[in-house]
């Protein structure tokens, strides 16, 4: 027993080392030889801990008080716990998951890591999950109010490209929505025009929507889609309350448009911007694990009441009985 206690104390301290490891040298972005070792890590120490449990049976068996039995059993079941625990944390790092994905009003995206900008995941990749067509119907946010991150709401649907069936979740900035064992929090939003290049001769050359971060009156750069240029946008608001933007490039040439104006020229060709939409940035993470990290966390607890009654209630009763 005291060769596996220390054997589960070295072990113990080669996670903790791997884990100061990770927040140093990869505070973003978890390698994946991280999330390998630290499973095998988890794994071993599962292991002894329920050897441990499992020595412990004897003891039960040879105890003849009744309150002895009761105490062995609630310290079999802590180890049980712990055991739980360990597996728990090596199920998720299994698979841990962890990306951004943005999506504008109207678009569709398939939530699959290859639409997804990954930070990190697990040995396990995150491909496994059933894909989904992720839909951000509507955002009700007013762009001129200044409080709009307190009352920015969203409403998204999620069809299952399997079953075909569909639900509509409301969400929120701090109301975050799960989904086939993930879990999506907004963490960003902005503006998204609609542009609209046309020739000279009025041949339609380019039109779609460019996803800008306006808020709060700060600049944003984008690439022109005919050039790759890089074009500086600034929005603000006249004393009507109408949006215009301010569009220049890095040689001094600027327009300022405004959303449902007829076209104006720009780098030699006529630009229009008829409509905007918002978009949202999600941080999606896997929630695999939690459940069980729950249930291990009531199996301790039950443990230690069991574990302990009756050696609290001894001592109660011997402290009343030393009270003259």
């Amino acid at each position: 027993m005291k060769r596996l206690f220390q054997a589960t104390i070295v072990v113990l301290v080669l996670e903790a080392l791997l884990m100061v490891c990770r927040v140093t040298f990869y505070p973003q972005y978890a390698p994946k030889w991280f999330w390998t070792s630290l499973s095998f890590l988890l794994a071993v120490t599962a292991a002894l801990v329920f050897y441990c449990t499992v020595l412990r049976f004897p003891h039960l068996r040879r105890a003849q008080d009744r309150n002895k039995k009761i105490t062995l059993l609630g310290s079999i079941v802590f180890h049980c716990g712990i055991a739980l625990l360990i597996f728990a944390g090596f199920y998720y790092t299994l698979f841990q998951y962890k990306a951004l994905f943005f999506l504008t009003e109207g678009q569709t995206l398939i939530d699959s890591p290859v639409n997804h900008q990954v930070l990190s995941r697990g040995p396990v990749q995150a491909g496994d999950f059933e894909e989904l067509a992720l839909t951000l119907l509507e955002v009700n946010v007013d762009f001129y109010d200044p409080r709009l991150v307190e009352h920015l709401a969203a409403r998204v649907q999620l069809h299952d490209l399997d079953s075909g069936k569909s639900r509509v979740i409301d969400t929120a900035m701090n109301r975050p929505f799960t989904f086939k064992s993930r879990q999506a929090t907004i963490y960003k939003f902005g503006f998204a025009p609609l542009l609209v290049l046309r020739s000279s001769e009025g041949e339609l050359l380019w039109h779609g929507f460019v996803n800008l971060d306006l808020v709060g009156g700060r600049p944003d750069l984008f690439e022109w889609p005919l050039s790759g240029e890089l074009i500086k946008v600034e929005a603000s608001l006249d004393e009507n309350l109408e949006l215009t933007l301010v569009l220049s490039n890095q040689t001094g040439a600027a327009i300022v448009v405004t959303p449902g104006d007829p076209p104006v020229e720009f780098l030699g060709i006529w630009l229009e911007i008829p409509d905007y939409r918002y978009w949202l940035g999600f941080v999606v993470t896997s929630t695999r694990g939690t459940k069980l990290v729950l249930v291990g966390l009531f199996v301790l607890t039950i443990a230690i009441i069991t574990r302990y009654l009756f050696v609290l209630q001894k001592d109660g009763a011997g402290a009343r009985a030393g009270n003259p």
